[in-house]
């Protein structure tokens, strides 16, 4: 794999992907802290997503709209993890900041993959 023969914008929703997910996954497995298992699920199915972008198998081609569409779908269900913590939590933790900045850049990466047209 040449990361040079790649477009750059796969190459940055790849990173943004794979970082993001490894942030749910250390996010949803605080020692001391509840165990969420869905922060770690979408974690897992996020980190799979970069890496599927970086290592294209033949059968599936991801373009830039579906990356995009995937992109902002996983920025939606991290900002309602976040907000389903907060409603939820008996013990008043506080935003993530870290989790929700990625969210936030998820959604305007994959609001921008949207608008582009594949050639």
């Amino acid at each position: 794999m040449d990361l040079f023969k790649l477009p750059s914008d796969t190459v940055y929703a790849s990173t943004l992907a794979i970082i993001s997910g490894v942030y749910s996954i250390l996010m949803g497995y605080v020692p001391g802290m509840p165990i969420k298992a869905f922060t770690i699920f979408l974690g897992i199915v996020v980190i799979l997503h970069g890496i599927l972008l970086l290592f294209p198998l033949k059968k599936i081609n991801f373009s830039s709209r579906d990356s995009g569409f995937l992109m902002v779908l996983y920025g939606v269900l991290m900002l309602s993890d976040q907000l389903f913590s907060q409603l939820t939590s008996s013990m008043m933790v506080g935003w993530d900041l870290g989790m929700i900045s990625l969210s936030l850049l998820m959604l305007v990466s994959g609001r921008l993959m949207l608008m582009k047209t594949d050639m």
